[in-house]
């Protein structure tokens, strides 16, 4: 099942679901239904919204596989959700922010580093260093407070931030013989392969 429609089974009921909103698209505030507005101001393209069962609003940034989390560019998303879901509204109903991941295949890759800022041919040839950020997709989710749910499995910020001090505490070798060995396979084999509850 594909994140918009696990979205539209976490919705509460009378609750519209949106697709791909934000300011780049016009839809920075939305109708959830019912007289509630969603207010996403802050982020220029989000890929669904909706008012859950558990009385929070969500929005989730959704990506095919965990390659797609670590260019350059996501880091600023992942502050922009991280903020979303902390600067609410007094009254407002409490902000949960995610990445959602489709496919277990290569989810792994949110440990990475993140890509260096892709450059002009004029950078390029002036010799220019491409700007970097620190850390992996992983630790900027644990940083901002932001989960993910990897092909249904939900992974909390805590859970990110231990596993990907574990996976950087480990060699080149033993991170390659885990992924060989399918201990990283999915997000429950990871938690067990590296000790987080």
């Amino acid at each position: 099942m594909d994140s918009r429609a696990r979205s539209l089974l976490e919705a509460a009921e009378g609750t519209k679901v949106y697709a791909s909103i934000g300011t780049e698209g016009g839809r920075a505030k939305v109708d959830l239904g019912q007289g509630d507005v969603l207010d996403v101001s802050g982020i220029p393209d989000a890929d669904v919204a909706y008012r859950g069962r558990d009385g929070m609003d969500h929005l989730v940034e959704v990506k095919n596989t965990g390659g797609g989390t670590t260019k350059f560019e996501i880091h600023q998303q992942i502050e922009r959700l991280g903020r979303w879901q902390r600067e609410r509204p007094p009254g407002a109903p409490a902000r949960a922010a995610r990445y959602e991941i489709d496919s277990q295949n290569g989810w792994e890759k949110i440990f990475l580093d993140f890509q260096p800022k892709k450059m002009s041919a004029a950078q390029k040839r002036a010799g220019a260093e491409p700007p970097r950020v620190e850390g992996s997709p992983a630790s900027k989710m644990a940083d901002e407070g932001v989960g993910a749910r990897v092909a249904g499995q939900d992974l909390s910020a805590r859970q990110l931030r231990e596993m990907d001090q574990a996976w950087r505490g480990k060699s080149r070798a033993e991170r390659d013989a885990a992924i060989g060995s399918g201990k990283m396979k999915t997000p429950a084999a990871a938690l067990e392969y590296l000790g987080v509850s």
